[in-house]
């Protein structure tokens, strides 16, 4: 028979039973989409290479928060140590220091603007051996201190801002308001360390003292001889020398090198993996499903190709046949599985502009490319050779005696009810598993973005605003700025009133060391840290925050009077906790010092907030304290100034810049937001995750539901002919359905426990994100055992119904 008569004669039986390969198409759709989404994201978050002719070598060199295990916003780097790894490593080809979002500001002319910059060595340039399409790249030499001020920008500021004047290259533009000389123009996709529109050389002097400049990014360019472990291995053995020499400033932090990508997952590998996991369970759970509804077809053709058999054909022919029919049922689920595959990024793409994500990075530019439909059709291959090719094999174990002679199914009884359980445990245990920790995660997330950060968040608006030193050098000047900016704004029809700060609730941005008057350290490095703000006296009450003890800052805290901070309620209650005072109002006029390494003075405190939160609710952090001084006296650099609107936040915008522009027009209001929104952003990658989590689970169900009622239901079928027999010796209905309804209910008494405890012990390793997750697991439990308890009912008692409602004779004779 030649392959064409095969082919057609395969495809009369696929339309002969149509709606059973619709079914399987469905399966392989959907296992292959989620599946193929899920590796993108893993990818794209811990193991993806850029778009560089080195991407895959180029790694971002880690180091933890003092104290923590999350990652610092800044970079966690200093010059000291820049220095002494750049020297002394071996495993790097190339190593760069960069500032990775710092201050830039263009005013040539009339109008300002604040663009996304980033201050980087000339190395970091070279490592992605991308050359500008005008002029040159940063030279080794721009990054001397005291070298002529140097820039290179973007494509689209060139042609925005400038006007794509020809004259570009060697035009010196005010930048930070000094004159620098732009030396180049990147082409237009070029998007290295972040999305920036404006690099500066990184100038750093060659003889620094440990931790006098920082906090700086660090990334290397592996060697060809090198690896990401392996560079790992000797950063900390550098480090470690350095950690003993100055223990004072070098804690033993965690170190390690990693693919660039994972820049923006502080924290987050713990669902990388998890999302590793259920690529895996939801591959194994289609194969399992295709396979069972694959062998349930060819039961169904036993005796015709028993028939085949017997006149001559071959065992390859029948194998050929079944994997021939397999094939296009896999094919036909693989091609409506790219088409889901491509709507799902283009879904992703809508998000990204529903919700404004443009700080995206710059990695992830969902697309379905030529590396997807690979990984796709890889997936479909192991679906079609696992599905197709274990029933094709034991299609060709048939005994024929035991065909004629026993059951007219032709399938054999021995071993038959092994392979049931096994298939029905293994859907069962891996869906629990998976499903009680996606839903564990999914519950983390929301709860974490149901957080109450302290603050009353209605209709406030926030915008930034940077001081450069060379203009504003003090904090009196700093003071005046502002306090000028805000009666101007204040002064605008839609502003009820203002207030600033150098960090609004989620945007921490200084964590330091601090010590009370009469603690000692007998190791420095055990000193412990807190965030620390500078904010406006009218700043709590402003934002709505309780006064627990003490006063709020006024007027009388000024630069020459006695230096004060507040604290918050959840620090003062673990000193009480501590027994370092009684209560929170003793903490009143005691004394503690910020920095204490550097001499710095003492502050009194004066008194006690309500507890807001300042980073991320996740990882604990909702947890860390802040300590705040007036701006007055400690009057740093970048502010938020926080306005309370009398309606639409956005509403007032132009106008704000407007009133900037009055006071200073090289220093202009950028990254205008809600507090709604800022608390919005914090959380919206780890919202997305959550949303991926959710059509996970959603798959995995209808692949589990669909599956083992499919088996379960099956396996009752079969013993139709012994329930006949039983209830012709006197066996009662109801007898028959608790047998097959008390089996039922053993397997999911197993899989709860197996799964179950699986899952608890995997959903620890989200603790690092979601401390509170423990306390969600029963309620997650509950809801996934009452799903497969009605599951596991509804595919043992509907079909022991029908056996039943069945007369013994009839039941005997059943097929």
């Amino acid at each position: 028979m030649s392959f064409t008569t095969d082919l057609n004669y395969t495809w009369r039986l696929i339309r002969k039973k149509a709606g059973f390969n619709v079914l399987c198409v469905v399966v392989i759709a959907l296992g292959l989409c989620i599946s193929v989404v899920d590796y993108y994201f893993i990818s794209a978050i811990s193991f993806k290479s850029l778009d560089f002719p080195n991407g895959d070598r180029i790694g971002l060199l880690k180091v933890a928060r003092a104290g923590t295990n999350a990652m610092p916003v800044d970079g966690g780097w200093d010059a000291y140590r820049y220095r002494h790894v750049k020297e002394n490593s071996e495993s790097f080809s190339e190593v760069g220091a960069m500032e990775l979002n710092t201050v830039g500001v263009v005013s040539d002319g009339e109008a300002s603007e604040r663009v996304s910059t980033t201050a980087i060595t000339p190395s970091l340039l070279r490592m992605t051996d991308v050359l500008p399409i005008l002029g040159r790249n940063f030279l080794d030499s721009d990054d001397v201190v005291g070298a002529p001020l140097v820039a290179i920008i973007s494509h689209r500021l060139w042609e925005s801002y400038y006007n794509g004047r020809t004259d570009i290259v060697g035009f010196v533009s005010q930048i930070n308001g000094e004159p620098r000389t732009i030396v180049g123009v990147f082409p237009p996709d070029y998007k290295f360390p972040y999305a920036h529109d404006l690099w500066l050389p990184l100038q750093l002097p060659t003889n620094v003292e440990p931790e006098a400049i920082g906090p700086l990014w660090l990334v290397g360019l592996l060697a060809d001889n090198s690896d990401f472990e392996t560079a790992s291995n000797e950063v900390r053995s550098l480090l470690g020398p350095l950690a003993t020499e100055f223990p004072n400033i070098y804690r033993d932090n965690p170190v390690g090198v990693t693919p660039y990508v994972q820049l923006n997952n502080n924290g987050v590998m713990p669902i990388a993996y998890s999302m590793l996991a259920a690529m895996v369970i939801i591959i194994l759970l289609s194969c399992v499903n295709v396979g069972n509804l694959i062998w349930v077809g060819t039961n169904e053709r036993y005796h015709e190709l028993l028939i085949q058999t017997a006149i001559g054909a071959t065992r390859w022919h029948l194998i050929k046949q079944v994997l021939l029919e397999s094939f296009l049922v896999c094919a036909m689920g693989g091609i409506v599985g790219i088409a889901l595959i491509a709507g799902a990024m283009k879904l992703f793409v809508f998000a990204i502009d529903a919700f404004n994500l443009i700080n995206m990075p710059f990695w992830i530019q969902p697309e379905l490319t030529f590396q997807l439909i690979a990984m796709a059709l890889s997936i479909l291959l192991f679906i079609w050779l696992l599905a197709g090719g274990i029933p094709a094999w034991k299609m060709t174990r048939v005994n024929k005696g035991l065909v004629m002679g026993g059951s007219s199914k032709g399938v054999p009884s021995g071993g038959r009810s092994r392979v049931n359980d096994s298939l029905i445990g293994f859907e069962m245990v891996t869906s629990i598993f998976l499903l009680i920790m996606c839903g564990a995660l999914v519950l983390g997330i929301q709860q974490a973005t149901r957080t109450d950060y302290g603050v009353n968040p209605d209709n406030l608006l926030s915008a930034r605003f940077t001081l450069p030193a060379a203009t504003y050098p003090d904090d009196s000047s700093r003071l005046e700025f502002i306090e000028t900016l805000s009666s101007e704004i204040q002064s605008l029809p839609q502003i009820s009133s203002t207030t600033y700060t150098t960090a609004i609730p989620s945007r921490a941005n200084s964590f330091l060391p601090y010590q009370l008057e009469g603690q000692e350290f007998s190791d420095e490095r055990d000193i412990p840290r807190q965030f620390v703000a500078s904010v406006a006296d009218n700043y709590f009450q402003e934002l709505g925050v309780e006064l627990v003890e003490g006063r709020y800052f006024d007027s009388g805290d000024t630069a020459d009077s006695q230096q004060v901070v507040i604290i918050n309620k959840l620090f003062a209650d673990s000193l009480v906790a501590n027994s370092f005072v009684d209560d929170s109002a003793a903490l009143l006029g005691r004394r503690l010092r910020i920095d204490p390494q550097q001499g710095s003075d003492f502050l009194t405190i004066i008194g006690v907030t309500s507890h807001i939160i300042q980073s991320q609710p996740i990882g604990g952090q909702e947890t860390f304290t802040t300590l705040y001084r007036p701006y007055s006296q400690r009057a740093i650099e970048s502010v938020y100034l926080v306005a309370r609107t009398l309606g639409d936040p956005y509403l007032p915008v132009e106008g704000m810049k407007a009133a900037a522009a009055s006071v200073d027009r090289s220093i202009p209001l950028y990254s205008f937001e809600s507090f709604q929104d800022t608390f919005f952003d914090a959380m919206v990658g780890l919202n997305l995750i959550g949303y991926l989590f959710i059509a996970i689970s959603s798959v995995t169900l209808l692949l589990a539901a669909s599956g083992i009622y499919a088996i379960v239901s099956r396996s009752v079928l079969q013993r139709t002919q012994e329930t006949g027999i039983r209830r012709a010796l006197g066996s009662s209905n109801a007898r028959a359905i608790r047998r097959f309804v008390r089996k039922g209910l053993a397997y999911l008494v197993v899989a709860v426990v197996l799964g179950g405890t699986l899952a608890a012990l995997a959903s620890q390793a989200f603790s690092v994100l979601f401390p509170q997750i423990v306390t969600l697991l029963p309620v997650v439990f509950l809801t996934v055992i009452s799903i497969f308890s009605f599951v596991i009912l509804a595919s043992s008692y509907l079909p022991a119904r029908k056996i039943v409602a069945m007369e013994p004779g009839e039941a005997l004779h059943y097929e």
